[in-house]
């Protein structure tokens, strides 16, 4: 799995989800050569974010697409015709090819998802299912003020498990520090949609909006299969 240099698949995964749709910002520019840079450095990083194999992070870059359709619809446009048609078909051709390397884990999660019967294949799946129940169970014991993060570890390994954390940032805030802990998670990453909402409206604003919009919702899908706040470039890029 590609690292980037980042000593984990994970952060460097984060980095290229949420940067490759930042880098679609450039479309707006009216300078042609920021547009082509901007749409490269898209192509790049979701390459990046495949040959990282990290699906949890997948659904985020679609989800940012998709807004950026929303918030700038007058920059797919110029794509709607039969030049435009070829560079995209160029484009998917590129992103199935270096893609091929994450197909197995896509397959393996697609088929955990829908089978009713997990295969030998799906350890990392069963295993995150057991953190979460045993987790949920830990929060329902202790729900206001958790068990504090120094006891975290001990706690996982009472189910013969060696993981640092519950592969899900939600949980492991509420099993650190309770419903206290997941607010003020919940808080922390509403903290750009806030400033973003509130910011000026000048001609910036919807683009400052929607940077914010990526950021916190990337941070959140991040954090539905694995810890948020892990690594120093999770902190830095925040």
């Amino acid at each position: 799995r590609a690292e980037g240099g980042a000593g984990n698949a994970l952060p460097f995964a984060l980095i290229c989800a949420l940067f490759s749709v930042l880098a679609l910002l450039n479309l707006l520019s009216e300078v042609k050569w920021r547009k082509i840079v901007g749409f490269i450095g898209f192509v790049a990083g979701f390459v990046c974010l495949l040959l990282s194999q990290s699906r949890g992070m997948l659904p985020a870059t679609v989800l940012a697409i998709a807004l950026f359709a929303m918030f700038f619809p007058a920059t797919i446009k110029p794509w709607l015709n039969i030049k435009g048609a070829l560079i995209l078909a160029v484009v998917a051709v590129i992103i199935v090819w270096f893609g091929i390397s994450s197909a197995d884990r896509i397959r393996d999660t697609i088929t955990y998802m829908t089978s009713e019967n997990a295969t030998a294949t799906d350890t990392s799946y069963s295993v995150r299912m057991d953190l979460w129940k045993y987790g949920l169970e830990l929060v329902q014991q202790n729900p206001v003020f958790g068990y504090g993060v120094q006891n975290r570890r001990a706690l996982i390994e009472q189910t013969g498990l060696q993981f640092t954390h519950f592969h899900n940032g939600f949980l492991t805030a509420m099993v650190d520090s309770g419903i206290v802990g997941f607010l003020s998670l919940v808080a922390l990453l509403c903290a750009p949609l806030l400033a973003a909402i509130t910011a000026a409206r000048d001609d910036f604003y919807r683009q400052r909006l929607f940077v914010a919009i990526v950021l916190t919702s990337t941070y959140v899908v991040v954090g539905m299969t694995n810890f948020i706040f892990v690594h120093d470039l999770s902190y830095s890029i925040f």
